[in-house]
């Protein structure tokens, strides 16, 4: 019974220790990387998945204690606790079913917007001897994996260190913002692009609306005409809107 008893406190002490653990694990990424929230998320789930755990065991501790338990009714509560976890168990999988019912659905649907169409068309606007870079969107690297040399991505971070005028860059940007090349704004999260050549516009793919300019000086890039097209968000296929 001693024994039992130590081991119990012995319990206890992790449970407590872990609660603590988790909550000054989340006050650090709420004080310190909250503004990178989503990128960070992935080291608080194994904490919170922990102490649901925990609970989940206490919980099935505290319901099979029930069986052996000499208290009038306690196994008709055993009884009911059991169809209870039944019930939300089938509920669980019925949903999860569902789920991934609908997601093979959609990732099956022949109408849906496809990578390779947005590689295509992002590909025929950028001049094979410029590099591209992204304003806060990595993912256009996936299209120009063979210039991995040059890419980047251009972050709140690395703004005032940004060194593309002139240069024979690519510019992938969203429309969302001040086209002031001569000015700085301090708080901007995205370069300001006034005076550089539009090579191209995206309009309503997959991953938003994309302006994409020629930063360098070369007139056979200046001078290319502007090419607009249209997508249809999530579902595949684009109309060229305008080239001039």
């Amino acid at each position: 019974m001693c024994k039992a008893a130590q081991a119990r406190r012995l319990a206890v002490r992790s449970e407590v220790a872990c609660l603590v653990v988790t909550v000054i694990v989340v006050l650090f990424h709420a004080v310190v990387v909250s503004h990178k929230r989503i990128y960070y998320l992935a080291h608080l789930a194994p904490w919170f998945a922990l102490c649901v755990g925990i609970f989940v065991r206490d919980v099935l501790d505290w319901i099979g204690s029930l069986r052996r338990a000499q208290m009038p009714r306690a196994r008709l509560a055993f009884v009911a606790a059991v169809a209870l976890i039944a019930l939300a168990g089938a509920g669980y999988a019925l949903q999860l079913a569902n789920q991934y019912r609908d997601y093979l659905t959609r990732v099956r649907n022949p109408d849906l917007a496809s990578f390779e169409e947005f590689k295509a068309v992002i590909r025929s606007i950028i001049p094979e001897e410029v590099c591209p870079v992204a304003v806060k969107n990595p993912s256009v690297w996936l299209a120009f994996p063979e210039k991995d040399d040059c890419f980047a991505t251009i972050e709140r971070r690395t703004k005032n260190d940004l060194d593309i005028d002139g240069k024979e860059y690519a510019l992938v940007t969203r429309p969302n913002f001040s086209l002031d090349r001569a000015a700085k704004d301090e708080d901007a999260e995205q370069p300001r692009l006034e005076g550089y050549h539009l090579l191209g516009e995206m309009r309503e793919t997959a991953y938003g609306t994309l302006m994409i300019y020629y930063t360098g000086s070369d007139p056979r890039y200046q001078n290319l005409p502007t090419k607009r097209y249209q997508f249809y968000g999530e579902t595949r296929g684009h109309d060229i809107v305008q080239n001039r």
